[in-house]
């Protein structure tokens, strides 16, 4: 691992501003204008010849000696607590010379992207211009590829004794140094039996982010780029039936659809289980004789074993499906 790079914190998984981060933040770019560049880092809908770029505050910080070097970072966050935890780590991120990033922000105009990202913002009561008019190396000022982003899910928490606990709060790029604890395979923070049965404070106070539950646009895109090819079987397909987000039906089975933006497929069905039990069988009804979870993540082989455990454990016909959202594939039901 070759840098620690803190974001800002955000609820909507960084696919784009959640407005969370200003009321927690003094001094800061965030705090001043509502919103951080690097909040659209993990949306995977904008790729261009195979690449994403996105946003790192600390990679400014230190471009001059970073510029034309590739390296991997692990991403940290501050969350509303005070504490802090492991996003994701980025391997071999590169970061672009001026002429790229200056051709990357006309390819965003072209393609309509840097309007959505003004979107974002109106959205949060947030001038358009903010986003419009950034400098270019405040606009994009990292590349890399879908394959070399891991996310942490749960996110780990950076426990007492890492030198990120002790280290300011500020967006620069720390080093690796050897001194640092791995990321890499550590745990979130778990309570011990004896802890575990203490009463829970009654107080109010932030918790950890979960996902969204609202209709966000990249859903909405999701979900009429899915419809359309799926209308390309020639099947029968109906938006929001009973609150489906899609229901495909052959004359022989239907099958519910539903469309989650977490950053990992076991995220995704795990926001999505609840939804499609409830869907197809409230109060004692059998609708869907299969349910399909369907995200952007790609699975991995512990994603496969689970949701094998789960149709052999509980007799559910429940499968995930990648849509890609650059190439507009449905990949294979698993």
């Amino acid at each position: 691992m070759d840098r620690y790079c803190r974001i800002c914190w955000n609820t909507e998984n960084w696919r784009r501003p959640s407005g969370d981060a200003q009321r927690y933040e003094q001094g800061t770019f965030v705090a001043t204008h509502g919103f951080g560049h690097e909040e659209w880092l993990l949306n995977p809908e904008w790729e261009i010849d195979g690449y994403r770029y996105g946003f790192l505050q600390p990679i400014n910080k230190a471009r001059g000696k970073l510029e034309d070097t590739v390296f991997s970072v692990s991403l940290y966050t501050r969350r509303p607590d005070g504490d802090r935890e492991a996003v994701a780590i980025l391997n071999n991120l590169y970061v672009p010379r001026k002429a790229e990033l200056q051709s990357v922000k006309r390819e965003y105009r072209r393609r309509g992207w840097l309007d959505q990202m003004g979107d974002d913002l109106q959205s949060l009561n947030i001038r358009r211009k903010a986003i419009e008019s950034a400098p270019v190396d405040s606009f994009v000022n990292v590349r890399l590829q879908s394959t070399d982003v891991k996310v942490f899910d749960p996110r780990p928490e950076i426990v007492p004794g890492h030198a990120l606990t002790t280290t300011s709060f500020r967006y620069i790029p720390y080093k690796w140094d050897g001194g640092f604890a791995a990321i890499e395979g550590s745990q979130p923070k778990r309570t011990t039996g004896k802890m575990g049965r203490r009463p829970k404070s009654e107080e109010t106070r932030p918790r950890r982010a979960i996902g969204a539950t609202e209709i966000n646009p990249q859903h909405s895109r999701l979900q009429n780029e899915l419809k359309k090819l799926l209308d390309e079987s020639g099947k029968s397909v109906s938006y929001e039936e009973n609150n489906v987000d899609l229901v495909v039906r052959d004359g022989i089975e239907t099958v519910f659809y539903e469309i989650k933006m977490a950053l990992t497929v076991k995220g995704c069905i795990r926001e999505a289980v609840g939804q499609l039990l409830e869907y197809t069988h409230f109060p004692d009804l059998q609708l869907a004789s299969k349910l399909v979870v369907v995200g952007s993540p790609a699975p991995d082989d512990k994603e496969r074993e689970y949701l094998r455990h789960l149709r052999a454990l509980y007799h559910i016909p429940l499968y995930y499906a990648q849509f890609e959202q650059t190439t507009k594939i449905l990949g294979p039901e698993i």
